[in-house]
């Protein structure tokens, strides 16, 4: 499974709302249809929808030396 978030797409920085884990994209969008009581017309209308990169959001650490 592969995570997907969204973000509205009237927000200029596409500040991630919610996080779905689905297999596909069409699952993704099923999942926020329901979360948010939409049918998936209105989630395609209203929110961009990604697959999140698992390199992205992992954490560095650094050691000083």
């Amino acid at each position: 499974m592969d995570t997907y978030t969204y973000a509205y797409k009237t927000d200029s920085n596409l500040e991630t709302i919610g996080r779905v884990l689905a297999t596909s994209l069409h699952e993704a969008r099923e999942q926020i249809s329901q979360i948010k009581r939409l049918s998936v017309d209105d989630v395609d209308a209203l929110f961009v929808i990604k697959q999140e990169i698992a390199h992205e959001n992992t954490i560095r650490k650094y050691q000083s030396k």
